[in-house]
């Protein structure tokens, strides 16, 4: 305990106005003994009931070699480090009470993270994801919390695939978001249903991508998300795609429009606008690319074939062609991989791949026009 603070008018030393915890030179291990958790301390005031949480720490205890050949199969290792959290709101009544997490609002600073996955591993099935509103019903106890912020940080993903000594990687920086009335409180969700989240970032430290995902508190397999980028050379993706799937992007300049996407826990349905120019994409590894039977088999089918991409959209004249997103979920898959597939699948309605399903799709809607 590092001290209490007492307001100078109070003459009764009664209850201070805060607690300061100094943690800095602890440490806390997680229950499997897999990360390190720390901070440099944790201050609470009576006065205004906020709180916070000064230098944030959560790292793995092995290295990256180490972490995936304990698991064995495909898992994410993450590193994670924080500037400060606060929190404004927080009902200590409430808590003491009814064991309930009431608090206005929470922010979070400078997050700094990084998240790994080792393909060259076997994928672990047998194991359902579950959707984001239902990973929120389950945690214990109960809480809500009027708004969740998180300001100027920086998320990055990187996978490693057979076939490459480097990780292809994808990363956000400049990463807003903000988050409205999360909560599993049953009284709370029947006066509002709606968790909405806004997302604000830079793609790969360059063109501006903003999203929002909107879920039904009350209806956990449901959700919508649409979203914009600026115009971008796509080659900033390379450091992905030759690491990953064996191709490059010689050229090309476009920009994505995502209209609002319907989902549930089966299906996601919409319409993408994929706006592209001299858009050429090559073979950077033909065995790489092989192997790949992810999302970017299709580009693989039709390169080595020699079969043309358009690489222009709209055409010099003619309409913008739209793309239908149409992707069934694999339930053993994140969320997350989920929304990308789904972008995908518009993406490659957009320039010349529709698959069964989406032709069918299309028809489908042709007929009620």
């Amino acid at each position: 305990m590092h001290g209490f603070g007492y307001s100078e008018t109070d003459t009764t030393n009664g209850l201070p106005d805060y607690i300061k915890v100094r943690l800095k030179e602890n440490s806390f291990l997680t229950s499997d003994s897999l990360y390190e958790f720390s901070a440099a301390s944790i201050k609470y005031s009576f006065t205004d009931s906020s709180f916070i949480i000064d230098s944030i720490s959560l790292m793995p205890t092995l290295d990256e070699k180490e972490y995936f050949k304990y698991f064995g199969y495909q898992t994410d290792r993450f590193k994670l480090k924080c500037g400060h959290i606060t929190g404004i709101g927080f009902d200590l009544d409430e808590y003491l009470k009814n064991d309930n997490y009431l608090i206005d609002k929470v922010d979070f600073y400078s997050i700094n993270t990084s998240i790994y996955r080792d393909k060259t591993y076997e994928f672990k099935h047998g194991i359902e994801k579950p959707m984001p509103v239902e990973l929120i019903m389950k945690i214990q106890p109960s809480f809500s919390i009027d708004s969740i912020e998180i300001h100027n940080s920086r998320i990055l993903y990187g996978e490693y695939a057979n076939k490459s000594s480097e990780p292809g990687e994808v990363f956000f920086n400049d990463f807003n978001l903000r988050a409205s009335n999360i909560t599993n409180i049953k009284s709370h969700i029947e006066s509002n249903s709606n968790l909405d989240i806004n997302i604000s970032t830079k793609l790969m430290g360059k063109p501006k991508l903003t999203a929002n995902i909107n879920f039904l508190l009350d209806e956990p397999n449901k959700f919508s998300f649409k979203g914009s980028t600026e115009e971008m050379d796509f080659s900033i993706f390379n450091s992905m795609t030759q690491n990953l799937f064996g191709i490059s992007v010689i050229r090309g300049r476009g920009a994505f429009d995502l209209n609002r996407i319907i989902a549930d826990d089966s299906i996601a349905k919409g319409i993408i606008t994929f706006k592209y120019k001299k858009l050429r994409i090559a073979l950077y590894d033909r065995e790489k690319a092989a192997l790949n039977k992810g999302i970017a088999s299709p580009f693989f089918k039709f390169l080595v074939n020699d079969l043309l991409i358009k690489s222009n959209n709209p055409r010099f004249i003619g309409p913008v062609r739209q793309g239908l997103v149409y992707f069934e979920r694999d339930e053993e898959r994140s969320f997350l991989n989920y929304m990308w597939k789904s972008l995908v699948s518009g993406m490659m309605s957009t320039m010349w791949h529709n698959s069964k399903e989406q032709r069918k799709e299309k028809r489908r809607l042709k007929k009620i026009k």
